[in-house]
């Protein structure tokens, strides 16, 4: 059927519209039928979203009254003391990866009791000097430390040193996948890749996006490279306002683009130097740049993007018909906004320190590690886009 429509559509202007009068019903077949299979099949189509700056809200308000907030105050004790949270991780357990101050990777159980932890700081087998991610095996639970300058991925089973791989470039953030692992390169000397495909042994079987590594560039230090939704990984290029996705088989698409309008930065932040840069945004302050922590959930996106001296908190359903941004997330009794930290297929977890919970949770001390909010996505949906509505102003 669609070769002879594909054929008819050859002829002439008035042969088209004697066919459209006389085989009405089959061009609406045909253009249903086209229009399904583009959706059902249509992952990656480079969709532009339009950023509006004058839209962004001072704030909204997670209530515990409509939504079921669970907060997880993490154990302090002399073994679990956190510097900063860097990455959190979540499936039965809670990791903690602090890869600037203590060097550690902590374990709380999902109520935040502390599990154990991973502290090896060395040059030896087993030990690291730049703890720059992790991952948590799908398969086995194993953790793996990824050592940015020793360039090593470090193998800990039930938390005590089992194995490590030397990997041949220097790969400062990672994910997996269920056949390969997936790295992001910022620092090399010849014939980089940004993204690299490992194989479970962290042997590099290929090579995507080519770039040219130069010193004078900013080193661009993005809170979420990686995120994935089903069997799709999603790779945000850092101040490029653009997010690829990476299939199953590997091939590298556009999946979106984020469009600031008038206030889009209008410097190419691969091409100037740091100085350039910092001095550009600080006289441009209406800018908005820097699209950061990027999610997908089965009916909307969560996204960050900066503005001087501001972070905006986005949600965006997928069809694009509503957008809600905000300066400020908060929770009444929460003295300070919500920070997003992690986002698995069932909760959103976010970050708030203890100083800022004394007067919402008992037992809390200025002193203590911070404590995690998680929220489930399904009610935080129906909040923001359903009949509940979210606070804001």
């Amino acid at each position: 059927m669609l070769f002879y429509f594909y054929y008819i559509l050859q002829k002439d202007a008035l042969q088209i519209e004697n066919f459209m009068k006389r085989n009405y019903v089959l061009v609406v077949i045909v253009i249903l039928f086209l229009w399904t299979c583009g959706k059902k099949h249509k992952v990656y189509n480079g969709k532009t979203i339009k950023i509006n700056i004058s839209a962004i809200k001072d704030s909204i308000v997670f209530s515990d009254d409509k939504l079921d907030i669970v907060y997880i105050p993490l154990e302090t004790n002399d073994k679990s003391l956190i510097g900063r949270i860097d990455k959190i991780y979540s499936d039965t357990a809670i990791y903690v990866l602090d890869s600037k101050l203590s060097q550690s990777l902590f374990v709380f159980d999902k109520h935040g009791k502390f599990i154990s932890k991973i502290s090896a700081r060395g040059q030896g087998p087993g030990e690291y000097t730049t703890p720059l991610d992790f991952m948590v095996s799908k398969k086995n639970k194993n953790v793996w430390i990824l050592d940015l300058n020793q360039k090593k991925a470090i193998c800990y089973e039930n938390f005590v040193f089992k194995t490590e791989k030397k990997i041949p470039t220097s790969i400062n953030s990672i994910i997996e996948t269920k056949e390969n692992i997936i790295g992001i390169t910022c620092f090399c000397l010849k014939d980089c890749f940004k993204i690299n495909i490992l194989d479970k042994d962290f042997n590099i079987t290929k090579g995507i996006l080519p770039f040219t590594y130069n010193p004078e560039f900013p080193i661009v230090d993005l809170n979420m490279i990686f995120s994935e939704y089903g069997d799709t990984v999603f790779y945000n290029k850092a101040f490029s306002n653009k997010i690829f996705a990476i299939s199953p088989n590997l091939e590298l698409k556009d999946f979106c683009y984020f469009d600031f309008g008038k206030d889009s930065i209008h410097v190419d932040i691969e091409t100037a130097r740091l100085d350039e840069f910092n001095n550009y945004i600080e006289s441009k302050k209406t800018r908005a740049f820097g699209v950061d922590n990027f999610v997908v959930t089965d009916n909307f996106y969560f996204f960050t993007f900066y503005r001087p001296s501001k972070v905006v908190s986005c949600f965006s359903k997928k069809d694009r018909s509503k957008i809600l941004m905000t300066y400020t997330l908060k929770i009444p009794g929460v003295k300070t906004p919500l920070r997003f930290k992690y986002m698995n297929d069932k909760f959103m977890f976010f970050q708030v320190e203890a100083k800022d919970m004394v007067n919402k949770l008992e037992g809390i001390k200025d002193t203590d590690n911070p404590v995690l909010i998680k929220i489930p996505i399904s009610e935080l949906e129906k909040y923001l886009f359903g009949e509940e509505k979210a606070v804001s102003n």
